[in-house]
Parts: structure tokens; sequence; C-alpha cells
């Protein structure tokens, strides 16, 4: 089972800009639009969309890195966040006590799910695969 992050670099490493795109939401909990996110950190749509399918912070300067994260909505500083999403991303207990991932309901639901949350999906998915346990 993973720990939580236990300092803001390690939660770096366990939330690339990747995830943060997928977990970004409104207050509804709608998926935010790049447009949003590009008009919230100023920047251009095409920076957050490569930003978005980076899977790690290396490349990304800590002003960029803090615009991107306060745009989409997510916090690395707040631990009650930072607790509530790794609730998620632990996914739900099956009967057997193993755990279901994360649905990402709410992404499979928008227009824009085949097209741009998938293709995010399946690169986040293979960068698990490729970083192994942690």
């Amino acid at each position: 089972m993973e720990t939580m992050p236990r300092n803001f670099w390690e939660r770096l490493d366990r939330y690339p800009p990747i995830l943060v795109r997928l977990l970004a939401t409104d207050d509804k909990g709608e998926p935010l639009s790049s447009q949003s996110i590009a008009q919230a950190a100023r920047m251009e749509v095409y920076q957050v969309d490569s930003l978005a399918s980076e899977t790690s912070w290396y490349l990304v300067t800590i002003g960029m890195a803090k615009r991107y994260l306060k745009a989409c909505r997510v916090d690395l500083a707040d631990p009650r966040q930072m607790k509530r999403i790794d609730v998620y991303l632990r996914g739900k207990k099956n009967g057997d006590g193993s755990r279901r991932p994360p649905c990402f309901r709410y992404l499979r639901l928008s227009p824009d799910w085949e097209h741009y949350y998938l293709p995010l999906m399946n690169r986040y998915r293979e960068s698990l695969l490729l970083k192994g346990p942690q």
C-alpha cells in the first residue's frame, strides 16, 4: 500500500502534471477546459496541453508549475485536499478487500473524453507501469 507523501517534493513526484490535469475540476465537479486553465494560469492553450501530457515536473519551471497547479485547482500544500485526492486515487474496496482503481466518471461523461481525456489517461497509466511500485 502506498503511503502519503511526506513533503512537497514527494507530492510533486506523486502528482505529475498529467495527473493534475486529469484531476482539474470546477466547483460543480466538471472537468476544467484547457481554455479556462490557460486563462487562469496566464498561459496559451498549447502550453496547458503540452504540460498536461508531461509525466513529471522535471522540465517545468517553478513559476509555470505554480500557475498551472493553481489554475487546475490542485494545491499540493493543502493536506486536506491531498488526503481527499489520495483517498480518491486509492479507489473503492471490493468485497474481497482488493481495490478498484478510480473511475474518473466526470471525465468519462465529458464530450472530450475520447479525443482528449482518454489519451491522457492511457499515457498516465503507462507512466505508472514504467515507474513501477512506489
